[in-house]
Order: structure tokens, then C-alpha cells, then sequence
């Protein structure tokens, strides 16, 4: 048993990770566009980091140091994952070597002051972990700004446990009592408690409620913020488990919120592992700051501004678990 994961410095990227199951066989839990020239182009920002800003910006407007920045976009759709370029489209320069923990890559970028039009040169580094001893990889975010801005880094790995078909008849857990309702923009409109259709405190089969009229509308099924009970590397944030219970994910993190996407929206390059993506053939969970926390904050105390000469740091663990 064991686990291979293949990075690319295309943004600082996830392209694959494989799990050696009970079986000897192995099995590929993410999915990605095949080709690499369409996985660099695709609009789904397959294993990607995400930056300078992770989800919508009302408006793709925000104010800091009471100037007003607008994010640059080809498409009217609020800023979403930092404009049109971001970390998503950078390529990072990287070194990668191992030490007595596991195989470590270290991967750098500076966002120039004003690129997508948000201020201030930001140096970004994504360190991946994959550790020796055990099938888990930690991703770890720092960064530093030259002048006050807004940071909120994730990852945008897509992930089906089984290898293939969809993510309906997973389990999911999330720990988090409240969530934040969306309008038709996939801004966040409210924060509230879980009712029935929302609730993943206790694990949950994705598909049971993933047609209920309250997810028929923008959405298209989950793509929305929680907000977490707990933010630490102690104590899981989310669990999934695949549809035949032979496989786990848990993961953890430091960040206060985890955007669950059942991927609603498939776009339609040739996949890897499976030929093309169906609705709901893959699910992303982005651990973040609650997104537009910067123009309502919503009572969150982390909004993403980052104070300039001040330090940006975030965690992530994925670790898989064989049955």
C-alpha cells in the first residue's frame, strides 16, 4: 500500500495522486484534463492554487487602506479566483528534495503589484509534504506583501474515490454547524445553521439531497462556504469515503471555512482517469477564508487582508485512509 503524487509548477498544481489499495491495484482519486496543454487552459482550475484571492469578489470590487481595486476579468463573474490570470495561470519556479519526514516541493511566485488589479508584489510559497510513513500529503501557504492586500490561498483538487462514475454515493462529513446561504452571483448572502439539505456533521451520502429545490437554483447542487467548528492540524475538518467504504479522505486544516463544490458545472476536455467528467463526477473542497470576507465579513475575524510586511500562513492535510 502507498501513495504517488505528480505536481506540476503549472500552478503550483496537483495533477495526480494515486493510492495503492488492499489489492495491489491503483487507483487514481483525482481527475484532471488529460492533455497538459488542455489542463493549463481548462476553466477548472483542476488541482490548482488559488490566489491571489480564492472565490468571488462582489462586484470583483473591494476596498483597502480606503482605495477601492477592481479585479481584471474577461468575464463578469465577481472576480472569481483572483482575475484572469492568478496563481492558477503562473508558472512557479520550484525546488524539490527529501529529508528523514518524506519528499518535499517548494514552489515560489511573485504576484506583481497591480497584476488582475489588486495591489501590492506578494511573494507566494506552496511547500507539499508527502510523507514516508504514512499516505499523507500537507500543503503549506505562505506569503508576504509589500503593501496591505488581500490573500486567501487554496487548492482546487477534484476528487473521486472510486476512480470512476460520480460522487453521489460517497460519504461526506463536515464539521460545521453553520454554512452560508448563496444568492444567484454564488456570493455569500448569510451565515446560518445547517438545516437537513446542509447538514454533514454526521457523514452523509452526497446524493440524498443534492435535488432539493434549494440547490436547483445558481449552484446547480453544493457550492458553498462552511464554516468550520474547528480550524486545526488535530482534528479532521472533512471526511470522505467512497462508495464501496474502501477508501477515506480526511482532511484538516488551519483555515476557519471549506468551500465544498459537488462539481456541478463539468467542463469538457478529455479526462484523466475517465474520458469525460460528468455532472457530479468529482468533488472539490477548498479550505479558505470565508470568500468576499473582505467586503462582509459576516462576523468572520480573518477576512483575507494582509497587512504589509506581515506573514500569510495556511495549512492543508490530506490524508487517505485504506480499509
Amino acid at each position: 500500500m502507498g501513495m504517488k503524487v505528480t505536481l506540476s509548477p503549472f500552478g503550483a498544481a496537483i495533477l495526480d495522486i494515486v493510492i495503492t489499495m488492499k489489492d495491489g491495484c491503483e487507483r487514481m482519486v483525482t481527475l484532471r484534463p488529460k492533455s497538459l496543454a488542455d489542463f493549463a487552459s481548462s476553466s477548472g482550475y483542476y488541482g490548482k492554487t488559488i490566489g491571489r484571492v480564492a472565490g468571488r469578489l462582489e462586484k470583483s470590487h473591494c476596498h483597502i487602506d480606503g482605495g477601492e481595486y477592481t479585479v481584471l476579468e474577461t468575464l463578469p463573474n465577481n472576480g472569481l479566483h483572483g482575475g484572469n490570470k492568478g496563481l492558477s495561470n503562473a508558472y512557479f519556479d520550484y525546488i524539490n528534495y527529501r529529508d528523514p519526514r518524506g519528499q518535499i516541493a517548494i514552489f515560489s511566485y511573485q504576484i506583481p503589484h497591480l497584476e488582475d488589479g489588486l495591489p501590492g508584489n506578494l511573494q507566494v510559497f506552496v511547500t507539499y509534504l508527502l510523507h514516508l510513513d504514512r499516505n499523507r500529503l500537507e500543503i503549506r501557504y505562505e506569503a508576504k506583501s509589500d503593501a496591505d492586500t488581500i490573500c486567501n490561498l487554496t487548492n482546487h483538487t477534484y476528487f473521486n474515490l472510486d476512480g470512476q462514475g460520480t460522487i453521489l454515493d460517497h460519504e461526506l462529513m463536515i464539521n460545521a454547524t453553520r454554512f452560508a446561504e448563496v444568492d444567484e452571483r454564488l456570493l455569500p448572502k448569510r451565515v446560518v445553521d445547517v438545516n437537513p439539505v446542509m447538514d454533514f456533521l454526521r457523514p452523509k451520502r452526497i446524493g440524498d439531497s443534492i435535488t432539493a429545490r434549494e440547490l436547483s437554483g445558481a449552484a446547480q447542487g453544493y457550492d458553498h462556504p462552511y464554516i468550520l467548528n474547528e480550524s486545526n492540524l488535530q482534528n479532521s475538518s472533512a471526511s470522505l469515503t467512497s462508495s464501496n467504504n474502501d477508501l477515506s479522505l480526511n482532511m484538516y486544516t488551519t483555515y476557519p471555512c471549506l468551500v465544498f463544490y459537488s462539481g456541478n458545472y463539468p467542463t469538457n476536455e478529455n479526462m484523466i482517469p475517465t474520458k469525460r467528467m460528468p455532472k457530479h463526477g468529482a468533488l472539490a473542497l477548498e479550505p479558505q477564508y470565508l470568500p468576499n470576507a473582505i467586503n462582509n465579513p459576516f462576523g468572520q475575524e480573518k477576512t483575507g487582508l494582509l497587512k504589509a510586511g506581515s506573514l500569510y500562513q495556511e495549512s492543508i492535510i490530506y490524508e487517505f485512509i485504506i480499509k
